[in-house]
């Protein structure tokens, strides 16, 4: 007993220099526990023995503890849940300020961390999104959707050969998420990669045959590769999932100019600008395929429609102007040519 009030004041020494030495505390409680079961089994008769066992205050300290952790665990979690409900719902701010709260009583919060990079992404931020996604993974390495969003943001930062690998690791994690593997078709897309981009692509529509964007991109790999009739299956599919996605029917619109098939591709284009009036590309593709008709008047109000929705188009610009010459067309020429001079001077 002596010994045991010696090691007492020993722990009560090394708390004081360091207040928050929780295995000194509970060591301490442990021992204060069996002493004074030690003092209760000298006064209790011997039947009694073995009845303090179930009050060893040490373990009853422990018990506590652990059920206050799990309370708090459980507040944060129904916090998270909060936070969680207010993004579905588009009330990003709340959503925001929900998770500085619960990064306040946990600053490593994966949850919250990741969420907040995911609002930073929708922002356009792309650089602040790394930054939070990357704490994030600290704490849940294993986690695919935090590789995929950091795989985007780097994505959103022109950092392809990154983004690349990042898809890698979300889709080893993950082989069942079509966003990732047509978010990685996207990039190798754009690094002009189109067999491997189909392969994307595929997996992609294999997991989730009902996107109608995947099938579009899958579309534009198959039409870099100059494979026009295959590309217009991808579009079809497209259009059927989405009756009026006016992208596919102006895609459409340039797979059959491709294949010569001029009057199909100009009602695809008066389907796409019935659907979508301000979409200049379209305007100008139009242009391109009246003009190749002989349809000149018609090219030159196409063509000037599309300039006047994308004034900095250079391709727009000349075609705007070669068919003004053509029809004798002189009103506000040379201010044309010059704006057309300017942009040539800038490339």
């Amino acid at each position: 007993a002596g010994r045991g009030r010696e090691a007492l004041a020993c722990y009560d020494r090394a708390m004081a220099l360091l207040p928050g030495f929780a295995e000194a505390r509970e060591a301490r409680q442990t021992l204060a526990g069996e002493l004074r079961k030690e003092r209760a089994d000298r006064t209790r008769a011997p039947q009694a023995a073995g009845a303090g066992k179930s009050g060893n205050p040490g373990t009853a300290g422990k018990a506590t503890d652990a059920s206050r952790g799990r309370r708090a665990q459980g507040g944060m979690e129904r916090q998270f849940e909060q936070a969680r409900a207010l993004h579905a719902k588009g009330r990003a701010r709340e959503a925001a300020a929900a998770c500085e709260r619960l990064l306040g009583a946990d600053p490593g919060h994966a949850g919250a961390l990741h969420m907040l990079g995911v609002l930073a992404l929708q922002a356009g931020k792309h650089e602040r999104a790394e930054e939070l996604i990357r704490a994030a993974l600290q704490r849940t390495p294993e986690d695919a959707d935090m590789h995929a969003n950091l795989a985007l943001a780097l994505q959103g930062r022109g950092q392809y050969e990154a983004a690349l690998e990042g898809y890698e690791r979300a889709l080893a994690l993950n082989p069942d998420s079509a966003e990732a593997w047509c978010n990685r078709g996207d990039i190798l897309t754009r690094l002009g990669r189109f067999e491997e981009a189909l392969v994307a692509y595929e997996q992609a529509i294999a997991v989730n045959p009902k996107l109608p964007e995947t099938h579009l991109n899958h579309a534009y790999a198959l039409q870099a590769l100059g494979r026009n009739r295959d590309a217009l299956a991808s579009l079809d599919a497209a259009i059927a999932l989405r009756p009026r996605f006016a992208e596919a029917h102006a895609n459409r619109a340039n797979a059959l100019a491709q294949l010569r098939e001029w009057e199909g591709a100009l009602a695809a284009h008066e389907r796409a600008l019935a659907l979508k009036p301000d979409f200049a590309e379209s305007h100008a593709n139009r242009g391109i395929l009246l003009d190749r008709l002989g349809r000149h008047a018609e090219a030159l109000a196409a063509f000037d429609r599309a300039w006047r929705l994308k004034p900095d188009h250079e391709f727009v610009l000349g075609s705007l102007i070669q068919n003004r010459l053509r029809l004798c067309h002189w009103d506000g020429l040379p201010t044309l040519v010059s704006a057309w001079q300017i942009g040539r001077a800038h490339v």
